[in-house]
């Protein structure tokens, strides 16, 4: 009776996570969450199904699910860990390659800070004499810390999801976010862009490229400028390209690209890995239904990359976290009460 009953509760929390996927767009921190608590639950179910201790006495194993099951827990784990030796050893990577700068120390010090401020909290919290003032800001500061690893750990996952496309749609506009222009034209990021919305654009032979980008404080010209002159020399029609030239950050890109569109479906993003998930977001709350494509980035320069958007969503999403925050400060200030009055 238990082992029906353990089935049915395991296979219906399964079935209810995968509704709640395919209802989720995959634009989002949700989506990746809902999808490896998926992944979890359908694998758990499927060990129940196959029986370990049956396994494990007649085959000496226990069995594919299993394994997959307690690997797919681990990595998700281990996540968190893997994400920090990434930082610091892809930052070391950057500095050799690109010098000290201050944009390229931020991968690197925030692994080492991970990793010190981690190393303080367990020592903190397995020593016998009660914390200092000092202690317990130290402890809610890592607290912090590694919500927001884990949550940029999520933030990972939700752009890797997003950066496959599995259904091709026939696509009316491609969109190219501009990235800046060096002595007037196109940078090997803004290259890379837009090779990558060209390579695109020949398998839908009906769209049309739109070029966003406005001109900076020290450029001669809008980049949307430069970039059509770059696909044109690159085969592109004239005709096909729309210039959108009064942009200046990400949201604008989108928006006034919008604007150019005479529908907001069957349309596709182009930018860098790095950056993808992050434009698809502001793309979702503009209303506007597309897909993303990203073009290829060196992985060193991607990690430091990926730690700017991350805290570039933080602040597009402030007010949810700044609730977080809230309600972290609470419940760190009610354990901190309980362990003065009780302990």
């Amino acid at each position: 009776m238990l082992s029906i009953l353990t089935h049915i509760v395991a296979l219906t929390i399964a079935l209810g996570l995968f509704i709640a996927l395919i209802k989720t767009d995959r634009r989002s921190l949700m989506f990746a969450a809902l999808l490896l608590a998926f992944l979890v639950s359908l694998l758990f179910y499927l060990s129940i199904v196959f029986d370990i201790t049956a396994l494990s006495s007649h085959a000496g194993s226990i069995g594919l699910p299993v394994v997959l099951f307690i690997s797919l827990v681990a990595l998700i784990a281990l996540g968190p860990l893997l994400l920090i030796a990434v930082l610091i050893i892809e930052g070391i990577l950057l500095i050799r390659r690109h010098g000290i700068r201050p944009k390229n120390l931020l991968s690197l010090f925030l692994g080492i800070y991970l990793i010190i401020s981690n190393i303080f909290f367990v020592h903190i919290i397995t020593q016998t004499a009660p914390p200092t003032t000092g202690q317990y800001i130290h402890l809610f500061l890592t607290i912090c810390a590694d919500y927001l690893l884990l949550l940029s750990s999520i933030y990972v996952v939700a752009s890797c999801v997003n950066f496959v496309n599995l259904v091709h749609e026939d696509l009316k506009y491609i969109i190219v976010l501009g990235a800046g222009l060096i002595d007037g034209r196109v940078s090997p990021i803004l290259a890379g862009r837009i090779d990558r919305a060209i390579t695109v654009y020949h398998r839908n032979p009906d769209s049309q490229l739109i070029m966003s980008g406005g001109r900076g404080p020290d450029e001669p010209h809008p980049e949307a400028h430069a970039m059509k002159q770059y696909a044109i020399q690159r085969g592109i029609p004239a005709e096909d390209v729309i210039l959108e030239e009064h942009s200046s950050n990400t949201f604008e890109n989108l928006k006034f690209s919008a604007d150019l569109m005479t529908e907001t479906n069957e349309i596709a993003i182009v930018t860098n890995y790095y950056h993808l998930l992050r434009a698809l977001i502001i793309a979702k709350e503009l209303g506007i239904s597309c897909i993303g494509y990203g073009a290829h980035t060196k992985f060193y320069f991607s990690v430091n990359a990926f730690v700017r958007e991350f805290i570039g969503y933080i602040v597009l999403r402030k007010k949810l976290y700044l609730s977080v925050l809230g309600g972290l400060i609470l419940l760190f200030g009610a354990f901190v009460a309980y362990q003065q009055l009780w302990l």
